[in-house]
């Protein structure tokens, strides 16, 4: 089984841009996201898996606030799956995003309005292939919005790369149970995955059995035009 390290884990710039702060959430305040996730979870319009457009499903069960995200659009209803409204972005959310920029990308906080949230599920053997992530608006892409993430459970072996391929200069880092990753500004298009998630290393006090939580804020870019197409 992997080995947790006792030693104290710095906070990390991985790249302009890339924030790791190791142990960014007490354990009660993991408890109190995990109690919220579980929540979100559940049916109607809780976990599912989605499918890539090829039909091959992913290896990671999700469930997505504010808008619903499928390969490789936003929608505000779960046009791949039951069709039902997108559960809304819970203010909770929104406290977490403001704060964990005020920590890492403060010049970002003030244009910073999180709409969406994706909760991937990893089980044992679940991984996430090196991607982009440029389903939001070309503009917020390009002003560097950033995107925040935060583990619960299961520590993984995620990769940072560049903003050019899938391949080349990269970093390997290990996730674990409340910890804060941010990056946005010239990381912002930087390809990233999830290699591996190592069983049995979450917290016993979190009271999560198995797997990895992964939350994911950012900004769409999306809302006012969906607005407007209200009008």
């Amino acid at each position: 089984m992997h080995q947790l390290s006792l030693l104290p884990r710095p906070k990390q710039h991985l790249a302009r841009g890339a924030v790791h702060i190791p142990d960014w959430l007490s354990l009660e305040q993991q408890r109190q996201l995990l109690s919220l996730c579980r929540e979100w979870a559940k049916q109607p319009a809780g976990l599912y898996t989605p499918k890539m457009l090829d039909g091959i499903p992913l290896s990671v069960r999700v469930v997505c606030l504010g808008w619903h995200w499928y390969p490789y659009r936003y929608s505000k209803t779960r046009d791949d799956c039951d069709r039902l409204p997108c559960k809304p972005f819970p203010v909770e959310l929104q406290h977490l995003a403001s704060r964990a920029l005020e920590e890492t990308l403060a010049q970002y906080e003030q244009l910073f309005q999180p709409d969406v949230a994706i909760i991937n599920w990893y089980g044992a053997r679940a991984k996430l292939g090196m991607h982009q992530d440029r389903t939001e608006a070309e503009a917020v892409r390009s002003a560097g919005s950033p995107i925040i993430s935060i583990s619960l459970g299961d520590t993984c072996l995620f990769r940072l790369g560049n903003s050019d391929t899938r391949s080349g200069v990269h970093q390997d880092i290990e996730l674990q149970s409340g910890d804060l990753f941010v990056f946005g500004g010239a990381a912002r298009m930087a390809f990233h995955g999830v290699l591996k998630i190592y069983s049995e290393t979450a917290p016993p006090e979190l009271g999560m059995k198995q797997g990895r939580l992964s939350i994911t804020i950012r900004q769409t870019g999306l809302s006012h035009v969906f607005q407007q197409k209200l009008v």
